[in-house]
């Protein structure tokens, strides 16, 4: 969706939105190699709700963009937008911590088509949601109640440290 507004609201090239989304795509790797060692450290929990809650900080900041929103504006919200890759390991860490040893392919493996098949399906919701011309604010507050939504379950759910399920 961002790229899409970039070149239709900002009326951005696409070596200019490429360029602006470059930070989010080097702030995903560096939250996933992050993310390993403070689940390690801390568990998985802190991460996660650290991943989603400032994804969801970059969605709403994101959401109040507009054709004149200055360039670093939109840097700060995708780099936060780009931080939730700080809960991807850690989710991984505890799903596959509770399955257990012997389960550990299985729910590795459903995890990441449940990641897969959201990603898509997200996509499609949101960017049916952007409207022509397009307008980030419906889809992008809707994506940070999803993340909020997410923090609270993270918080409700997930254990400090990866139990095994009976």
């Amino acid at each position: 969706m961002l790229s899409l507004w970039l070149q239709q609201e900002r009326h951005e090239n696409v070596l200019a939105t490429g360029l602006l989304l470059l930070p989010m795509s080097l702030t995903v790797g560096a939250g996933s190699l992050a993310s390993g060692r403070l689940t390690a450290r801390f568990g998985p929990r802190p991460p996660m709700i650290a991943g989603l809650t400032l994804a969801a900080a970059g969605t709403a900041l994101l959401s109040t963009a507009g054709a004149g929103t200055p360039t670093t504006a939109i840097l700060a919200g995708s780099i936060l937008l780009g931080l939730v890759s700080l809960a991807m390991p850690a989710m991984t860490a505890a799903v596959v911590g509770a399955a257990g040893p012997e389960h550990a392919g299985v729910a590795s493996g459903t995890l990441n088509a449940a990641r897969q098949s959201g990603g898509a399906l997200g996509v499609a919701l949101l960017g049916s949601l952007l409207g022509h011309p397009p307008d980030l604010r419906v889809p992008l507050l809707a994506a940070t109640a999803g993340y909020l939504i997410a923090v609270a379950l993270a918080a409700a759910t997930v254990r400090g440290t990866a139990r095994r399920l009976p």
